[in-house]
């Protein structure tokens, strides 16, 4: 059974830079956090440092800090280290062997920064080299460890430490509005063990251990605290991270939490406005970037799990939070993990867009519970690929065990929404096909065609990367059929669509259009470097209000969410969807091909609307598949969807 080995790190009283106020109280509730979520996984082994401890050797200083990932040094195979760092964030001068590649290092600032001259190395900060020497050395040795490390502090020279309030929040940022300059290389920690630095005509590197950083904020950007009006003063990305993982039992992948986070700092602590917080995921090189899929703090992907909350609700009993955004419908099988030893299967009994009822009494014990529960078995709505017949029956094998065979060659089916089919029965331009062109396995389907593997011996890992490619079309396909075939009543609203149809002196003209929700896609021109653009807008005709959520799916079978804004439409109000603070939407096409591409409209009375933040997901390349967050409508209420298409040419 794995174990958790976390060094926490976090620092409010500096005594020669500002000081902050919440970085303590994020360690405490990440340390809280870590013993709930792995009481049943395994051993967690934490080390707190902090300004409030009593132990000197638990101060976190520099050297303290340094001393501190010997912890890790106990961590074994299928393991996971994790240092995580609140605090202030600093920019320095690189030394002159850096330069060439970096001119400005990033730094953590400890309890001992010293910087009172600008002139003058500064002492004290634990510069992005040094620490990627400590990952190095922490993993390169451990090849079957999993090393995560999460900084909740600036990146950027251009952050202050300005306090602002956005709708009853205290906002400040943690970073330096100085730039320091770096100690000399000489006193890098590790330099001087001759391993780790390669110095070479002039111009230094680090080797770099596998890991992956998750960042607050981009290079460019800051990292906010956040005081609520009633509450303790936490960082936004912190505290955003640990709610989210707290409502979805940290059955989240990176890719998923860092949307998730990032729209619950813009849409909730700034109200969709104020600054922009982007979280930043980086894997190191020697990492796949699949490795962005795995659940948080697991080996395990998201998309191949398919693990949901399942809790109690007094209208419906107890209930899963998937549903048919996530394939499920009546019938399917879901285990649920409990406190015994033994899981528990029950079936599906109703689905709704983002949860399902699930056959279960009393075995699950009190009503107030949370478990995690597995979807299990073939999905009976699954997306079909169909095998060309020039791909050789031992490709065809290869693949077909990677989705039917577990790693000990039993039967098993390991992404539950894709069927793979050797028989006839192909649809062009409603199914997906796998064929060989030039060495290479193609997708062609409704979207973009897509290399995805080479034919030539591919590797198990290869494999595994394909099925998960496919995975990601089969949920794309899934969102872009969704719909309430139940929905008996008239539509409660009316679309209002303008769209560039043609080009004058000025630019676009923007026309009145009708859609009727087909798929159908609308023609859009181009002409150069102009890209076309449309709007939308939303009469509520109805008697009760409207929330009203999107979701872009791109030709590459990527589904962006993140950048839209949920209406709330009042009876007889209109409404223009926004998409990144603006109300007019460019459509671009880069390619050769003329490619088709939709926008997804969920329109419910149901407050809060249908969640489809979660199922973010970037393109067929880069995987990320989620699960939404139930909403509990009353029986009749209404709820439908709305598609666009855009067959988008090519500049």
């Amino acid at each position: 059974m794995s174990q958790l080995y976390a060094v926490l790190v976090g620092i409010n009283k500096y005594t020669t830079v500002m000081p902050l106020n919440g970085c303590i109280n994020d360690i405490k509730a990440v340390e809280a956090w870590l013993k709930k979520s792995y009481r049943k996984k395994g051993a967690v082994n934490i080390r707190r440092l902090t300004d409030a401890e009593s132990s000197v050797d638990l101060i976190p200083t520099k050297n303290n800090i340094i001393a501190a990932f010997d912890l890790f040094a106990d961590a074994k195979d299928d393991d996971i280290c994790l240092f995580y760092y609140c605090g202030h964030g600093a920019n320095l001068i690189a030394p002159r062997e850096f330069a060439y590649s970096d001119s400005v290092l990033q730094a953590l600032v400890c309890l001992d920064f010293y910087g009172s001259n600008p002139a003058e190395p500064v002492k004290g900060a634990l510069t992005d080299k040094e620490l990627g020497f400590l990952i190095w050395k922490t993993m390169k040795d451990k090849p079957d460890v999993s090393f995560v490390a999460i900084t909740d502090c600036c990146h950027s020279g251009t952050m202050t430490r300005d306090v602002e309030v956005f709708d009853g929040l205290t906002t400040a940022v943690r970073g330096l509005s100085t730039t320091f300059i770096s100690p000399p290389l000489q006193e890098y920690y590790g330099f001087d063990t001759g391993t780790g630095y390669q110095l070479k005509d002039g111009k230094c590197s680090v080797q770099e251990g596998r890991h992956i950083h998750f960042a607050a904020a981009q290079n460019d950007e800051v990292a906010r605290e956040v005081t609520p009006t009633s509450g303790d003063t936490h960082g936004a990305f912190t505290y955003a991270m640990l709610s989210l993982l707290d409502a979805e039992l940290g059955l989240l992948s990176y890719e998923q939490l860092a949307g998730g986070i990032k729209g619950k700092i813009q849409n909730y602590f700034f109200n969709g406005s104020g600054p922009v917080q982007t979280p930043a995921i980086t894997p190191s090189y020697n990492l796949p970037v699949l490795v962005k899929d795995n659940i948080f703090l697991s080996n395990k992907s998201a998309g191949q799990e398919r693990t949901y909350v399942v809790q109690y609700s007094k209208q419906y009993g107890w209930c899963i939070k998937a549903g048919q955004l996530q394939n499920l419908s009546v019938g399917d099988e879901v285990t649920v993990d409990t406190d015994n030893d033994e899981p528990l299967s029950f079936t599906v009994r109703e689905t709704y867009p983002d949860f399902s009822v699930i056959a279960a009494a009393a075995e699950l014990g009190p009503l107030g519970g949370l478990f995690r529960g597995k979807v299990t078995g073939q999905l009976k709505n699954t997306c079909k690929f169909f095998f060309d017949g020039n791909i050789p029956s031992d490709l065809q094998r290869q693949i077909w065990n990677g989705q039917y065979k577990n790693a000990q060659g039993s039967e098993a089916v390991n992404f539950t929404g894709v069927e793979l089919v050797t028989t006839g029965g192909y649809r062009p331009g409603q199914d997906f096909a796998l064929s060989i062109s030039n060495d290479n396995i193609i997708l062609t389907g409704p979207g973009a065609q897509l290399t995805l593997a080479p034919t030539t011996n591919p590797s198990p890992d290869q494999v595994i990367a394909l099925l998960e490619d496919l995975n990601t079309v089969a949920s794309w396909n899934l969102l872009l059929h969704f719909d309430n075939q139940a929905a008996t009543v008239a539509k409660p609203y009316q679309l209002h669509l303008q769209y560039s149809t043609d080009i004058d002196a000025g630019g676009y003209i923007m026309t009145a259009g009708q859609t009727n929700g087909s798929l159908n896609p609308i023609t859009y021109l181009s002409n150069g470097s102009t890209e076309p653009t449309f709007k939308l807008g939303i009469t509520n005709t109805g008697p009760e209000p409207l929330h009203i959520t999107f979701a872009y799916l791109s030709a590459d079978y990527g589904i962006e969410t993140n950048g839209f804004y949920m209406l709330d439409v009042q009876p007889g109000e209109t409404k223009w969807m926004r998409f990144k603070d603006s109300d007019e939407i460019n459509l671009s096409n880069t390619s050769a091909e003329t490619v088709n591409e939709y926008l997804k409209i969920c329109i419910a009375a149901i407050p809060g609307g249908i969640p489809l933040d979660n199922l973010y997901q970037a393109a067929a390349d880069t995987r990320s598949i989620g699960s939404a967050k139930p909403a509990l409508p009353p029986p009749g209420t209404y709820w439908g969807t709305e598609t666009i298409g855009f067959n988008i040419q090519p500049k």
